[in-house]
């Protein structure tokens, strides 16, 4: 087990640092996180990646710029998909809301193919440069985008084609044993002091491990009936709920029965944009609640509305509530709509989602991997929900391999040690619950308002129905203070890695409503989530540590309220 013990303090610097294909960027300071929404052009500057939806890698940057140099026309820019149905799917959406729009897709093949002829394509799609913040959405939403291993890989090959890049010098014995795959010799270092480095040539075998690896922990869990056949792999969480949706309108045939999808509780914000911007809309319960539910059940009942499916989170990200999924599969049931549950929060080795879920999502991104340097995302079908026949064979239909080999390579590395990491992490989370909890009470200044987490909100009932025997309530909670001097003071002294992203192996918080929501503050604030609102993934320190680290940020916070 690791943990970063010492976080960053410097901007914009790649967490964990010197990491080439970190998944999150640092941004200490309150001040930073705004500046960062505000497009502050010094902040840009220093920032060469961030989280890869939102802040596009700067080696997928370099090859949009050597595709565009070499296929692009004047006044036109690119975006580039692991797939050629994907870049299509993009060229769709841009032509839907600008129908007079000349946009074109390019598939291209890597000059040269991994070990085990493990064949590299890309798709481009080409679009008018102004209309470069519709493509983005479709990035950022959809999450189908290229991973910044296999730009990487395809901009050296290209590199090697054209003769731009010297000649390696020839391997020492102790270097050939290193991977094939070209890579700096700063991430070299930084992989292999952390154990991290592997062979290219394990690619055929990871994605299957990964597969079984999370079947057998779902079969673990009383689910028998599930195999390797029933996950299926994507390149980050977002682009399985989004083929999640997709396969839930081919089921239901939305385009031409108008069905509407549910977005039941407030949910991590490309989850809702999805449903809104693709077929037919959704009706949005932003609270989640037994009066939603209500509200919802009589609406159903009465004929007055009929829906595609119900998504929902358990725990929603960051308010940390949980449904009640009992009454939604009873609901499910009367009313023939399917069930998809985001279980990445709460996760697998905790809480039992499948069961009233005819669908399951996961970010594999977060504590599944929990090195904070690969994206992955899965989707689990139920072989026991009533349209499981139907489902699988559109969505095996509909599935591609866009899940990078080299990083299925670091994912299944990673995750070899997940169910132990999860068990200190829910145990860290839980002392850390209990300090805050304990300050809520026992100081008189009312500091805290709110202290969000699975197991002292009041739908804990619900959350302790789905928890296994040996699960726990997770690793994230989130705190509201009563003055948002406090939560400045308390986010900038707080002694931890700060920035996007959660479930890592370290300590990780961010001032999340801010970083997720600045130019929808009035619609989040309606919803019950509180501007200056922090977000915290607890990690793998140790407990006195973390401990002393949040005091002292909880009397700077006093401090700053008197």
């Amino acid at each position: 087990m690791s943990s970063q013990l010492s976080p960053p303090t410097e901007e914009c610097v790649s967490i964990p640092e010197n990491a080439v294909h970190a998944v999150s960027v640092s941004l200490p300071l309150w001040k930073h996180n705004v500046a960062y929404e505000e497009g502050d052009p010094e902040l840009s500057r220093k920032m060469k990646s961030g989280y890869p939806r939102f802040k596009i890698h700067y080696k997928i940057e370099e090859l949009v710029e050597t595709v565009e140099k070499n296929y692009g026309r004047e006044g036109e820019k690119a975006m580039i998909f692991a797939t050629y149905n994907a870049a299509g799917r993009c060229r769709e959406f841009i032509r839907i809301r600008h129908p007079d729009a000349s946009v074109r897709v390019l598939r291209l093949c890597c000059p040269k193919t991994c070990e085990n002829n493990y064949e590299v394509n890309i798709a481009v799609v080409f679009f008018p440069a102004d209309l470069f913040s519709v493509a983005k959405q479709y990035w950022q939403h959809t999450g189908e985008g290229i991973s910044s291993r296999q730009a990487q890989y395809f901009q050296d090959r290209l590199d090697e084609e054209n003769n731009t890049v010297k000649a390696p010098e020839a391997p020492t014995p102790a270097q050939e044993s290193l991977p094939s795959l070209a890579t700096p010799p700063q991430e070299i270092f930084v992989e292999e002091r952390f154990g991290r480095y592997l062979s290219s040539r394990l690619a055929n075998e990871a994605k299957p491990a990964l597969k079984k690896r999370i079947a057998m922990e779902v079969k673990r869990r009383g689910h028998e009936k599930v195999t390797s056949d029933d996950i299926f792999l994507y390149q980050c969480g977002m682009a399985a709920i989004y083929s999640s949706y997709r396969a839930v309108m081919e089921l239901k045939k939305t385009k031409e029965t108008g069905l509407k999808a549910v977005c039941f509780g407030f949910p991590y914000t490309d989850t809702l944009k999805i449903l809104q911007k693709w077929g037919p809309g959704c009706e949005f319960f932003p609270i989640g609640d037994e009066n939603d539910l209500n509200s919802l059940a009589t609406r159903l009942d009465s004929g007055e509305l009929k829906i595609s499916a119900l998504f929902c989170e358990v725990p929603s990200n960051p308010l940390l509530k949980t449904p009640d999924t009992r009454k939604i599969r009873e609901l499910a049931t009367k009313h023939d709509f399917l069930v998809v549950i985001d279980d990445t929060v709460g996760n697998i080795a905790n809480i039992d989602c499948l069961k009233p879920a005819d669908i399951c999502v996961s970010s594999l991104t977060k504590v599944f991997s929990g090195d904070c340097n690969v994206m992955a995302g899965d989707m689990v079908l139920n072989p026991e929900g009533a349209h499981y026949e139907e489902l699988v064979k559109i969505v095996k239909d509909q599935h591609e391999d866009s899940l990078w080999a080299e990083d299925a390579i670091y994912l299944e590395r990673n995750s070899r040690d997940f169910y132990d990491r999860n068990q200190r992490i829910n145990s860290n989370a839980e002392t850390v619950v209990n300090v805050l909890l304990d300050y809520q009470k026992n100081h008189p200044a009312k500091l805290i308002k709110d202290v969000n987490y699975p197991k002292c909100v009041p739908s804990k009932r619900y959350y302790d129905d789905i928890k296994f025997a040996d699960g726990g309530y997770g690793g994230l909670l989130s705190v509201v203070f009563n003055n948002p001097k406090a939560a400045i003071a308390f986010y900038d002294t707080l002694f931890i890695a700060k920035g996007p992203s959660l479930g890592t192996n370290f300590t990780l918080g961010c001032p999340y409503t801010i970083i997720a929501h600045y130019n929808e503050l009035e619609f989040v604030n309606s919803c019950g989530v509180d501007t200056h609102l922090v977000r915290i993934s607890i990690g793998l320190e140790e407990k006195d540590d973390l401990i002393q680290r949040f005091k002292v940020a909880l009397d700077a916070a006093e401090h700053a309220a008197c």
